[in-house]
């Protein structure tokens, strides 16, 4: 029901794939079982997120901060 609402959503429908299958399957309930506070217009918004894009995103954010890391550790 709020913007910090939708940012925790969408937030933990790129990071975490369990919570992005049950999303996708049934909005409402994944959101209520994460405590989100969403309102059925922003299930609905978040919902027309294709689940690929949103795991392409994961996996380009896993690789920037694998090479972050490994900038680090280089620097060491």
């Amino acid at each position: 029901m709020s913007r910090q609402a939708v940012e925790q959503a969408l937030g933990k429908l790129v990071l975490d794939c369990e919570f992005r299958a049950a999303f996708f399957s049934d909005p409402p309930r994944a959101a209520h079982h994460a405590g989100l506070d969403l309102t059925d217009g922003e299930r609905e918004t978040l919902a027309l997120i294709r689940p690929g894009a949103l795991a392409a995103f994961n996996q380009y954010l896993d690789r920037k901060r694998t090479m972050a890391m490994l900038l680090v550790s280089e620097s060491d």
